[in-house]
């Protein structure tokens, strides 16, 4: 009748080899599970922090180009035709034209779109993801006017218009975002 073995890997035909027991192997094996577990944890941390900063880098750069959008056509404004705190339109000489065009800046769900017939046709999304779009309208005295949209000659006084846009995303799990405010001087 052969022995029984004791050891794991020390039933050989050969005296004096020695293996690991059941209990050392599940030690071993509970430590690798924790150091697996720790770095996948860690791993998993980083990847949600660069999700994070891409999130935040992305938001940032449609912020920055729809900011930028809306200062150089408000810069060519002549004449306001509707100014509410989330709705402006204004004629102005787009892209250097030599004809007045009506140019639409609003907020529809969650995306400012504009509106300008002598660029495209339609409705051109800017920004996606906006929380909040406010604009504020101000007079030669650096006055904020309170209701810009009552009647014409309020807005021909307008002489500078304040943007206030905030886009929001998720990254990582990570609600992200941003606020750019700008004043613009209107040359008329």
């Amino acid at each position: 009748m052969p022995a029984r073995c004791s050891r794991i890997g020390s039933c050989g035909t050969h005296s004096g080899e020695e293996g690991f027991t059941l209990v050392e192997l599940i030690v071993a094996f509970f430590i690798l599970s924790l150091l697996v577990f720790a770095t996948f944890n860690l791993l998993d941390a980083h990847l949600s922090e660069g999700e994070v900063v891409v999130s935040s880098s992305d938001i940032a750069e449609e912020l920055r180009m729809a900011m930028d959008n809306m200062v150089d056509q408000l810069r060519t404004a002549r004449t306001f035709t509707r100014a509410r705190s989330s709705d402006l339109t204004f004629q102005g000489y787009v892209l250097g034209s030599n004809d007045l065009q009506t140019v639409r800046f609003f907020l529809d769900g969650d995306k400012l779109k504009m509106t300008c017939t002598a660029l495209f046709a339609g409705d051109k999304v800017i920004a996606s993801g906006v929380k909040s779009l406010a604009f504020a309208y101000y007079d030669k005295a650096d006055t904020q006017l309170t209701n810009p949209d009552g009647s014409q000659a309020i807005r021909d006084s307008i002489t500078q218009v304040e943007i206030v846009l905030t886009l929001a995303r998720s990254g990582g799990g990570v609600a992200v975002e941003k606020t750019a405010t700008t004043r613009v001087r209107i040359k008329k």
